[in-house]
């Protein structure tokens, strides 16, 4: 046989190589598919398992794009859930939510994905998706804990948006008969009646005062220190503009010095009075507003157990 007849009987072995490797690979993607993802779904596991979120969502995010369409539809839905899940635990919260809300209706996962990404919407300060997602969420009507944890879920978001009412229609289907939520109940129903007795001061009224007296308006504010403290330099800045324009005269530069300077502290003390009513309230909202969203936050990890 001549070298040229050996040369094509070579490349025809070889290219009916190559032709029944792609035909033994699209009859079998699965099997291919599903070795791979056990092993990289054990490691990304492994890695969750030891906190070492951000490698856990590398090898996620890997799987996810090289095997999510061959694999069954349990396995993607465990795939975005535990990538949903290493995105959560470095509060990447819109992220989590994108795979949690990919999750099918007969995955195992499905109630604890809708929880969380409708609680990752919440703390973004997005309630309407997130009432959304808790009251379009298919719940059996036998399980009443899933049942109260909506209205609990959406009871908490009304006292975050401060619609009284609406709490207390939710708050009303409290039934206390579930360890997982009997504590968060109280709390919240505790959070309520703080917001209620809040006080809502009148930044106006405080920049009047503090032009009556300086550093009064501070105190009326709440911040009662901070209104003594500044009461001292100003008065003594006054006391010296006035020395000074009573020995010296109007025109005196020291007399202009102090003056200007008093008048700077004396403005300033006006503006930093209307500020201190307006900060205090804000400070009282995102204190109580923290603590929801903690008691928001442990049902979840109580009834889901991640």
């Amino acid at each position: 046989m001549s070298n040229a007849n050996i040369c094509k009987l070579c490349l025809f072995c070889l290219l009916w190589a190559q032709a029944l490797t792609k035909c033994v690979l699209a009859q079998n993607p699965v099997q291919v598919s599903d070795s791979v993802f056990r092993q990289e779904m054990d490691f990304g596991l492994y890695l969750l398992n030891n906190q070492q979120y951000a490698e856990a969502q590398q090898v996620f995010a890997q799987l996810d794009t090289a095997t999510k369409s061959l694999l069954a539809p349990s396995r993607t839905d465990s795939l975005y859930f535990y990538h949903g899940w290493a995105c959560y635990n470095q509060k990447l919260l819109l992220p989590a939510t994108e795979q949690f809300l990919q999750i099918s209706g007969n995955s195992p996962f499905f109630h604890a994905s809708r929880y969380f990404a409708a609680y990752n919407l919440t703390h973004k300060e997005w309630y309407a998706p997130a009432k959304g997602i808790l009251t379009d969420l298919y719940l059996p009507p036998s399980d009443s804990l899933l049942q109260e944890l909506r209205f609990f879920q959406l009871s908490g978001i009304a006292l975050l948006q401060r619609n009284f009412a609406q709490f207390g229609h939710l708050s009303g289907k409290y039934s206390f008969s579930h360890y997982q939520l009997q504590q968060q109940e109280q709390n919240m129903l505790q959070y309520a009646a703080t917001l209620k007795k809040v006080k809502r001061r009148s930044p106006a009224l405080a920049g009047m005062l503090s032009a009556v007296v300086p550093g009064l308006g501070k105190v009326y504010a709440g911040k009662v220190k901070q209104g003594v403290a500044s009461f001292f330099p100003i008065a003594l800045l006054g006391l010296q503009a006035f020395e000074n324009i009573h020995k010296r005269g109007i025109k005196n530069g020291f007399s202009i010095f102090y003056t200007g300077l008093f008048s700077v502290f004396y403005v300033g003390n006006i503006w930093g009075s209307v500020l201190s009513v307006q900060i205090k309230q804000q400070e009282i909202y995102h204190e109580i507003d923290n603590r929801i969203l903690f008691d928001l936050h442990i049902p979840l990890r109580n009834i889901f157990g991640n």
